[in-house]
């Protein structure tokens, strides 16, 4: 016979309906609470930084490949798609999928309202999920091989200052000598919640940048690299460097948008506060529990002290 366990039984059915039966229930229900919200504490700050994380990658990706000497400019120093990285990307490690991008600055005009955004142009290689999970109206434009289309997509904010909607048609006026406008038409509107990206970004089609810039069929801004293992993002990006030319700059989002992730760093620290006081608070309850156990089975202790039982045993 197990004689902790015929104790503890038998110390259980004695306790119902006394005040430390009562104190061990309460002590039972806060531990359980506790570990939930825990629990559902982690779960939900895990899901909340994933949306956030792939609200930022859907608009830069992990990897950014520009020119080297593109840091500090909107608009990057063009180079040809048919680089040795872009031929090969598929059969390296850890990338995913490669996709071109080309900006232009410009100004969004309407009867009332101008404001200043940036063009930014994809091809037929830009996957187009990560965008279109963001899509609250409308649809993705069609490219075809015949002529640049009109077409763009502009985030809430944007719809909500110039008062546009799917189907509006509106000016932009392009940043250049002599400077030159386009008329354009709103084909969806997008939504990350990211003031950075929603108040800037306008998405349209790379060969109508190419053609506003008298730029060949084959130029580029730049790549957007996604990985396949964000937590071997650092592997990808020495492999990604390696095989890029000497005079392009690879570059990490996170390192691009610095303040997106540190804020979600932050977050980490703000739950660990709270999962401290958690435990503390759980922690006392037990102790507690413990102690009223302690006060109540006073007499016990010393019979079974006195029949011989150990400290270890007691």
């Amino acid at each position: 016979m197990n004689l902790y366990l015929f104790i503890s039984k038998r110390i259980r059915k004695g306790d119902r309906g006394s005040f430390s039966a009562t104190v061990t229930n309460i002590a039972i229900i806060t531990v359980a609470l506790g570990i939930a919200v825990i629990i559902l504490s982690f779960a939900v700050l895990d899901g909340f930084k994933k949306g956030i994380s792939n609200k930022i990658f859907c608009l830069g990706g992990h990897l950014q490949v520009t020119m080297a000497d593109n840091k500090e400019s909107f608009e990057e120093n063009p180079f040809s798609i048919n680089t040795d990285f872009y031929r090969k990307w598929k059969k390296m490690e850890n990338v995913a999928h490669v996709q071109s991008f080309l900006h232009k600055a410009g100004l969004l005009q309407t009867k009332e309202e101008v404001m200043g955004v940036i063009l930014k142009g994809i091809g037929k290689d830009y996957d187009r999920s990560k965008l279109e999970g963001n899509l609250i109206d409308g649809t993705f434009f069609e490219q075809k091989d015949s002529i640049p289309s009109r077409a763009i997509i502009i985030s809430k904010k944007i719809s909500n200052n110039l008062k546009l909607k799917v189907g509006d048609s509106v000016l932009m006026y392009f940043v250049q000598n002599p400077p030159r406008f386009r008329k354009l038409i709103v084909k969806g509107i997008y939504e990350t919640g990211l003031e950075e990206f929603d108040e800037q970004i306008v998405f349209g089609d790379i060969r109508l940048i190419r053609q506003l810039n008298n730029m060949g069929d084959t130029l580029v801004g730049g790549y957007e690299v996604f990985v396949k293992d964000l937590d071997k993002i650092d592997a990808a990006y020495e492999e990604v460097n390696d095989k890029t030319e000497f005079d392009m700059y690879v570059e990490k989002i996170s390192d691009k948008y610095p303040q997106l992730f540190d804020w979600l760093q932050l977050l980490d620290r703000n739950v660990l506060v709270f999962l401290i006081i958690i435990l503390l608070v759980v922690m006392f309850n037990i102790v507690t529990a413990v102690f009223i156990m302690i006060m109540e089975r006073t007499t016990m202790i010393g019979m079974l002290k006195a029949l011989g039982a150990a400290n270890g045993q007691v």
